[in-house]
Order: structure tokens, then sequence, then C-alpha cells
């Protein structure tokens, strides 16, 4: 009678006899061979992995190791220091947008300033 790892080993040896031949169509033939034996392995390797105790979808309820991280950022910076479910971030205030915009017009002016004054330095510094 013959076992799987005969018959799997005769696979290899016939596809690899097809593999060496000049034929497009023989190499074509090895390669689907090879292609599937592949994927039986794969498929054999997962059907043999453990199972995992707790599915990937459940939801833990607390974990102390980011509670013990959390706690620690709140003490040195304050709330404001983490954004969680419980904790969201803040909407940006009318003030807060201006002075952004004021910063962000500087730092324009300034790059615009220095492009006219080297303009052959767009990309690259000097050096």
């Amino acid at each position: 009678m013959l076992t799987f790892e005969d018959f799997r080993d005769k696979r290899r040896e016939y596809a690899f006899t097809k593999s060496v031949s000049s034929s497009p169509k023989d190499q074509d033939t090895a390669r689907k061979i090879r292609t599937q034996m592949d994927y039986d392995d794969l498929k054999k390797q997962i059907g043999s992995k453990k199972k995992p105790q707790i599915p990937a979808n459940a939801v833990v309820e607390s974990d102390a190791a980011f509670e013990f991280v959390k706690n620690k950022i709140r003490k040195e910076v304050g709330k404001s220091g983490y954004v969680s479910k419980d904790n969201p971030r803040k909407p940006q205030s009318a003030a807060d947008k201006a002075k952004v915009r004021a910063h962000q017009s500087k730092v324009d002016a300034e790059n615009a300033a220095e492009r006219k004054k080297d303009p052959s330095q767009g990309r690259y510094p000097k050096g």
C-alpha cells in the first residue's frame, strides 16, 4: 500500500523531472504540483496549530499593564496627557486655531525668504 509520504515523495520527484525539462508546459506542470504541495503543507500546519483559549475578538475588561502605564502618565502630565475611550481628545478652540495659523504663516514667510534669497537650494541643503 502506498503511504501519504511515499505519494508525496513520488510527486516531488515527478515535479523535479518536469522542472528540468526544456518544455514550458512541463515546467508549468511542475510549478503547479509544487504550489499544490505547498498549499497542502500550509493547510496541514494551520490545522495542527493549537487553538487559542480566548477568542481574538473577545473584549478584555481590564489590562493591568495598560492601567499602570495610564496612571503613570496621568501622574506625570495630568489627564490631558493621553487619549482614550473615557478621555477623548478636546476640540481645538478658535484661539488655538488662530495661534497655529499665525505660527504656520510665520514659518511659511521664513521659508519663502530663504527660497527668494537662494532659489537654487530648494530641495537639498548646502554642503
